[in-house]
């Protein structure tokens, strides 16, 4: 009996991964985890009278290497006698102009690919090769980025495609591990490519994978790898349950008020509350919102997720804010958050700009020019506070040795005593001031040789022209 192929027959059987007749797109990059999982439905789907195709990203990445990627999966769909789409682009430009990593920008760009291909095709579900490796991998990443129990649950053996309505995302080798998927590709005689590029310790999941799983599995046995996958599957189940509660209590069959609600299920509440308007819920937005009830806070845009300003009432709903009349700015105290991609936040009339790059915006410095100031993304943090200028506050521009009291620093540049009164001022998670509307950026913030992480700012009036930073 073949042990492996029984073993997924069984999983895709016992979860119902599949339904008879159903047409799937099998996304194949031509390693050795996809080509096992086309050999493995190519035997199990037609018996179930299952439509197929293959599906290959190409993402410009490893040349010569990528292009032999392509051709291997296109044999196999001519051997199998299934149609083939392919698509590619160029991830290094797209992560250089969104300021984000390679990774991050080949997921986005080969799911964006995948779930075109299945809406224009009538595929209604995607059959993925992550693998029970994969699981742990991404556990500890996670667990190292502080998430909470839906993110440390990890993946699921089917769940709803990122971002594209109605179609969904199986995993049938989710159960098995990389040694066991290896092993099955030789003894079957499956022809598969190596990626070298999974062998580089530049990238932190390669670096998980082929460093500190090892080394745990040296210190506490093979079984390692199970007992984080059993961990995932204990705190998952608790996380479903917790979620479930805080559902119960947005839709209002609660009659709970918002103090008696227990801590877990006030940041569920929180979190699936912010996730309904399409906002990305960090762990310090949540405990912002979850313990200041009537503070706004200005949130980023990250991937497909929205930026704006929210604020939760008293009785614990999040929602939406705008302020009732310019006049209220004065008073306002405005948490903006840095953590995701990009944001902006509409200040009566002006709005502010920012986004994050890991790589040196192109044409910097010569952009200041044009209005626009870099920072160094590391030493403002991921979050600030926007406000108002107030009488006694101090400041430290580009060049001073010193703080000095920003009364006379506008006395000094010739600000008029009517225009400081609308003047913003950004502070840091320390109270330091760091950026003034008008003025040299922040001297402790500046951008140096080891700068890893660029914040790039700009205050713009509602017609488009540019306010700040002043030429002088």
């Amino acid at each position: 009996m073949d042990r492996f192929f029984e073993s997924v027959c069984l999983e895709i059987r016992e979860r119902g991964l599949f339904s008879p007749r159903q047409r799937i797109l099998i996304a194949a990059s031509g390693g050795v985890d996809s080509m096992v999982l086309v050999e493995c439905l190519s035997r199990i789907l037609p018996a179930r009278r299952c439509a197929f195709a293959l599906a290959h990203f190409n993402h410009r990445l490893r040349g010569q290497a990528g292009d032999a990627d392509e051709r291997l999966v296109r044999r196999t769909a001519r051997r199998l006698g299934v149609a083939f789409f392919r698509g590619d682009g160029d991830v290094r430009a797209l992560a250089q102009s969104r300021g984000v990593s390679i990774e991050m920008a080949a997921r986005e760009m080969r799911q964006s690919f995948l779930s075109r291909v299945a809406k224009a095709e009538g595929f209604r579900c995607v059959a993925a090769a992550h693998h029970a490796d994969d699981q742990a991998e991404l556990f500890l990443m996670r667990a190292c980025r502080g998430a909470g129990g839906e993110g440390l649950a990890g993946m699921g053996y089917s769940d709803p495609f990122p971002g594209a309505r109605g179609l969904r995302i199986a995993r049938p080798l989710l159960g098995r591990g990389k040694s066991e998927i290896r092993a099955w590709a030789t003894e079957q005689g499956i022809e598969f490519r190596e990626d070298a590029s999974n062998e580089r310790l530049d990238c932190r999941r390669n670096h998980i994978r082929h460093e500190i799983l090892p080394r745990l599995r040296k210190e506490w046995g093979e079984g390692v790898a199970d007992a984080i996958r059993r961990s995932m599957d204990i705190v998952g189940g608790d996380a479903r349950f917790v979620e479930a509660q805080a559902r119960v209590w947005i839709d209002g069959d609660s009659n709970a008020d918002w103090s008696e609600l227990d801590l877990a299920v006030q940041r569920h509440a929180t979190r699936c509350q912010l996730a309904d308007l399409g906002v990305e819920a960090t762990f310090d937005l949540v405990e912002s919102l979850r313990v200041s009830p009537g503070k706004p806070i200005a949130v980023s845009k990250s991937g497909k997720n929205r930026s704006g300003i929210v604020i939760r009432d008293d009785q614990g709903r999040v929602g939406w804010w705008t302020p009732p009349s310019v006049s209220a700015w004065p008073d306002v105290f405005l948490e903006v958050d840095l953590s995701g991609e990009s944001g902006r936040v509409s200040l009566g009339k002006k709005e502010l700009r920012w986004e994050t790059r890991l790589k040196c915006p192109l044409g910097w410095p010569s952009r200041r020019s044009a209005g626009v100031e870099v920072f160094d993304g590391s030493q403002v943090g991921a979050r600030v506070v926007l406000r108002r200028w107030r009488p006694g506050d101090r400041y430290r521009p580009l060049g001073l040795g010193g703080t000095a009291k920003l009364q006379d620093l506008f006395i000094n540049t010739k600000v008029p005593r009517a225009d400081r009164e609308t003047r913003w001022v950004a502070c840091l998670a320390s109270g330091d001031i760091f950026w003034v509307e008008g003025l040299r950026p922040g001297e402790d913030v500046k951008v140096t040789l080891q700068t890893r992480r660029w914040l790039v700012w700009s205050m713009v009036d509602t017609s488009g022209r540019t306010v700040s930073p002043a030429d002088q």
